[in-house]
């Protein structure tokens, strides 16, 4: 159920994205950076909020932040809830999720959420999308007229130091 595919060269973020979510096969994918972390619940969480009200284009959590060593930086989660406009955002459903998607930006699709591949016209990103590639994806399944789905609960950790460059796209099976 996992394909392993290698560029042959740097091809750069967004074209690794484009490559491994045009690849995807199930019903749903999900981001994960190889130096990130998903808490055991997080598939089982987002997907059943998908399974359960086919009008969820996204399903996605708050995240803890952690140092290069793997510790959790309470400090900082904090500070990004706020940043991004997590901490003041309802759980449940958000339609049309304009505002948390491309304005507050509270929706992270790097590790955070899964989406429904179906809302996702992967012929429509194009190649000068490199990095925010998240924002366009966002974008794609925000312009299918669903709705987002959040979890309050931090459900993924997410490693911050430099160098955050490698990443990997999960296709979930139906």
């Amino acid at each position: 159920r996992i394909r392993y595919y290698r560029q042959p060269r740097n091809v750069g973020r967004g074209a690794n994205n484009r490559t491994a979510y045009r690849a995807a096969r199930g019903r749903y994918v999900a981001h994960l950076d190889d130096d990130d972390e998903w808490d055991p619940r997080f598939l089982r969480t987002l997907v059943t909020a998908l399974e359960r009200d086919h009008s969820i284009a996204v399903a996605f959590c708050d995240v803890y932040k952690m140092s290069k060593s793997g510790e959790l930086d309470i400090r900082e989660t904090n500070l990004s809830a706020r940043n991004w406009g997590r901490s003041d955002l309802a759980p449940g459903l958000h339609r049309p999720f304009f505002e948390e998607g491309l304005v507050t930006r509270s929706i992270i699709l790097g590790s955070a959420a899964v989406v429904r591949r179906s809302v996702l016209d992967l012929e429509d990103f194009p190649d000068e999308i490199d990095y925010p590639w998240d924002l366009w994806i966002t974008y794609l399944a925000l312009r299918s007229g669903l709705a987002a789905y959040y979890v309050s609960e931090r459900l993924a950790r997410i490693r911050i130091h430099p160098g955050q460059s490698v990443q990997a796209v999960a296709a979930l099976p139906h």
